[in-house]
């Protein structure tokens, strides 16, 4: 059986074809080199996220809040007790009880004293300076699989 090199010897050096062969090869690994990396700048997590709590997007339109008041009442509502980005407090909201000047007044520790959760059944809130895939569809937490399937289909 003949070696490697002899083979290459019988076929012939590195010609004309075969540079132009490669060079073309090459081309089309540039094109979709972009692809391949891309899905991990597209499709990061967002840094801030959090679940949307239908009372304080109640209170969001009543009070005219901005994206930036909002996030800060629910985490400042969050952080009486563990704060997660993929579950929000199961609290029923009394719009009553709520004002736009202290809207955490009737809150306490003893509200969160079972810590009860409940997952995110409408959606998630992001504080974004540009948009991604993440974010658009809502591909964090439960649905953050979604990203690393599509990485491997790809590939």
């Amino acid at each position: 059986m003949p070696s490697f090199d002899e083979v290459l010897k019988q076929a012939g050096d590195f010609g004309k074809f075969q540079k132009k062969a490669f060079f073309l090869l090459c081309q089309t690994g540039i094109t979709f080199s972009c692809l391949f990396v891309g899905i991990v700048f597209l499709g990061r997590d967002p840094e801030q996220y959090w679940c949307r709590t239908p009372c304080v997007s109640e209170l969001k339109k009543q009070c005219e809040w901005t994206l930036e008041e909002e996030y800060n009442i629910t985490i400042q509502a969050s952080s009486l007790t563990n704060f997660s980005q993929c579950k929000r407090h199961d609290i029923k909201c009394n719009n009553t009880r709520h004002n736009c000047t202290y809207p955490l007044a009737h809150l306490t520790n003893n509200n969160f004293s079972g810590e009860s959760f409940t997952t995110c059944q409408d959606g998630w809130l992001f504080k974004k300076p540009h948009s991604t895939i993440a974010s658009e569809y809502d591909l964090v937490c439960d649905n953050k699989w979604i990203i690393d399937i599509t990485q491997s289909i790809l590939n």
